[in-house]
């Protein structure tokens, strides 16, 4: 009620003072342009004053509220705040699809909508588990709604919450804009009543950069009416085949999960070979195939080698002695062969004498 009050009565001041300016322009009309002047900076501090003043109000008001309590210290509910609420989650799960499912429909059971979403893996050229990330927006107060459906679906991993109160900004756009809005009826007043052309000009554009401005306040308060209506929930979601569990610290604890790691790991290792080997069979088949042939013509080249090793070094055969008959005699050969001839005819000779003695 405070800053209420103090709001008009500073409208109140404004609105004089722009009255005994155009009091003033309308007497001295050949100094039209220099009063025009002196009344836009009397506007633009008068306006800075009141954002000033609704402001510092607006604050006090904003904090006595924000502490819940009335002038007789008795409780009450604070429903001005304006909280913005981000949640981010990590989950997995077994079931992809379903859970994608469930979510889906309950964004649009809460009139909530997806603002964005992205979901990979499992393709071709890379077969590791699914994910989706997504970005959903869920009216404020039910919130908690969904994040407790997305725990009764999914195995949570990590969580976080954060709130942002942006009460004193709302509060300081909210001023600035009820002092322009002020500073703009005024303008359209005066604009109203001059009469040279450049004075109308430099009104107009004043104008214009003020309802700028509105434009733009109003446009940040629109964004945070957006957020504080909507809550945003940054949702991570991973495919497994076996979801994490809670950790026990104990040492018994300790070994058992140590020991159903190993277990588990010594059977997804077995699902692997046994899926690789099936698939890669075309392979295996081939390549067995090939290196059967290709022992096979070692061990055949190999057995020849050996038979050819096993035969005897020379064999005269009918051409090999033919050969020889033909092969022209060496001189050194017959002169070795003549004194055989020699001896054989002395030892001849003998013989014949002995003949004619008989």
């Amino acid at each position: 009620m405070r800053a209420k009050s103090v709001i008009k009565r500073n409208i109140c001041i404004l609105t004089i003072t722009v009255f005994l300016a155009a009091i003033v322009l309308s007497a001295c009309g050949g100094k039209m342009e220099t009063d025009v002047s002196q009344v836009e900076y009397a506007m633009t501090e008068a306006a800075m004053d009141i954002v000033e003043d609704v402001a510092e109000e607006g604050m006090v008001e904003s904090y006595s509220t924000a502490e819940g309590k009335t002038g007789e210290g008795v409780d009450v509910t604070d429903t001005s705040r304006k909280l913005i609420k981000n949640v981010n989650i990590s989950a997995e799960t077994k079931e992809f699809d379903a859970l994608l499912d469930t979510l889906n429909k309950q964004v649009s059971k809460l009139e909530g909508y997806i603002q964005n979403s992205e979901i990979s893996g499992n393709n071709y050229n890379n077969n590791s588990n699914r994910y989706a990330e997504y970005v959903i927006r869920i009216p404020a107060e039910r919130l908690d709604e969904f994040i407790t459906t997305v725990k009764g679906s999914a195995n949570i991993i990590h969580e976080t919450e954060g709130v942002d109160d942006v009460t004193l900004k709302y509060v300081d756009i909210e001023s600035h804009i009820k002092a322009l809005k002020t500073e703009q009826e005024s303008l359209l007043k005066m604009l109203e009543s001059a009469d040279k052309l450049d004075d109308i000009i430099k009104i107009q554009s004043r104008l214009t950069e003020v309802r700028y401005e509105i434009e733009s306040y109003e446009s940040q308060l629109r964004t945070y009416d957006n957020l504080v209506s909507y809550s945003t929930v940054n949702l991570s979601i991973n495919e497994v085949e076996r979801e994490t569990e809670t950790i026990d610290v104990s040492l018994w604890g300790r070994i058992k999960e140590r020991f159903s790691n190993s277990l588990y790991n010594i059977k997804e290792s077995s699902k692997t070979f046994i899926i690789w080997f099936i698939g890669s069979l075309p392979y295996i088949i081939i390549w067995v195939v090939i290196l059967g042939l290709m022992v096979l013509a070692v061990r055949k080249i190999d057995n020849k080698y050996r038979k050819i090793k096993k035969q005897p070094e020379h064999i005269k055969t009918e051409d090999d002695t033919d050969a020889e008959e033909k092969k022209p005699v060496d001189a050194a050969d017959v002169e070795e062969e003549k004194p055989d001839d020699g001896e054989d005819a002395i030892e001849e000779k003998p013989n014949t004498t002995n003949n004619n003695e008989s």
